[in-house]
């Protein structure tokens, strides 16, 4: 071999070894490039995910403080109610409820000493004041009965003199002139009632005033109790009263089929009895205790009403 020979091959080695180095240093370069790529990354994806876990729990937060807060204003709504009721309570029990409830609960002692009912076959929950769906705050019920035939809404009147319940123009007839100034409308069948006393009047004379519709507060417990029902889940059936207390004679001259009146605690017993016996069974045993608990826990001066805050905070989010 002789040197130009030698000088080649040496280049050529040479070449090889640089070239290799130069292979083995991208391979690295690109490995570590990949690692480091790889590493930038999961730190870009960490970040993410915590950046959104955070997000996500910055909401729950704000949720559950929005929450808390229609919670709160709510149960401040429902306590000043319940202390204006509380209040109102304390002045409403007038002589007209007393004696309904007297009528019904003696009504239900008798039979039960005549062994004709359990005393789980009448249950009577006098003064219940439920949150109203409409404008009012509330709306008091003088006394429930809950029977197997039905639930019965009682509404007392303490009017003096005679009742012309559900007197319109046109069953006024001949002398409807005397009831003109009563009626607001051209409408010849709007119903109103009327009280004749003449013991307010002056000698030889007649005084009549239109009062509110004795009727108004027995429809609306009505309809409050009927949604009640309704969320849960109960079948319903009531039946709303008007019982007139002290007047001496009431006339019926409405058309309406509801609610039903009564001037007599005779009639009144007779009808509840009647119901007792020939009505029929729309409710169970089960059913009352159901219905019992449902109107108590409802009550706007029962302590444990403040479930509904707490459904209508969580409806509110």
């Amino acid at each position: 071999m002789n040197a130009s020979d030698f000088l080649n091959m040496y280049v050529w080695v040479t070449a090889a070894i640089v070239l290799a180095f130069v292979v083995v240093g991208l391979i690295i370069y690109h490995y570590f490039s990949a690692k480091s790529y790889k590493k930038m990354v999961a730190e870009v994806e960490h970040d993410a995910v915590t950046t959104l876990d955070e997000v996500e729990k910055d909401y729950a937060q704000k949720k559950e403080e929005h929450r808390k807060k229609v919670k709160e204003d709510y149960e401040q709504k429902v306590a000043a109610v319940k202390e204006y009721v509380k209040d109102m309570e304390k002045i409403s029990r007038t002589a007209s409820e007393m004696a309904i409830y007297t009528i019904v609960s003696e009504l239900k002692d008798g039979l039960i000493r005549e062994g004709r009912i359990q005393p789980s076959d009448m249950i009577l929950l006098p003064n219940v004041y439920l949150p109203s769906p409409g404008d009012k705050k509330f709306v008091k019920n003088e006394l429930i009965v809950l029977m197997k035939s039905g639930i019965y809404l009682l509404g007392t009147n303490d009017l003096q003199g005679k009742v012309l319940y559900g007197m319109s123009q046109d069953k006024a007839k001949e002398v409807s002139f005397l009831f003109d100034d009563f009626f607001s409308s051209d409408d010849n069948k709007e119903e109103k009632t009327l009280v004749a006393d003449n013991q307010q009047a002056e000698q030889h004379s007649l005084k009549v005033k239109s009062i509110e519709n004795p009727a108004s507060q027995v429809l609306d417990g009505m309809e409050t109790i009927d949604n009640l029902l309704e969320t849960n889940e109960l079948d319903r059936r009531v039946l709303p009263i008007v019982y007139f207390t002290h007047s001496n004679q009431v006339i019926n001259y409405s058309k309406a089929y509801k609610p039903y009146v009564f001037d007599q605690k005779e009639k009144l017993a007779k009808f509840l009895v009647g119901q007792l016996k020939d009505g029929y069974p729309f409710y169970t045993e089960k059913d009352l205790k159901k219905l019992k608990e449902v109107l108590e826990h409802a009550d706007m001066t029962n302590g444990d009403a403040g479930h509904f805050s707490q459904e209508f905070a969580a409806e509110q989010t």
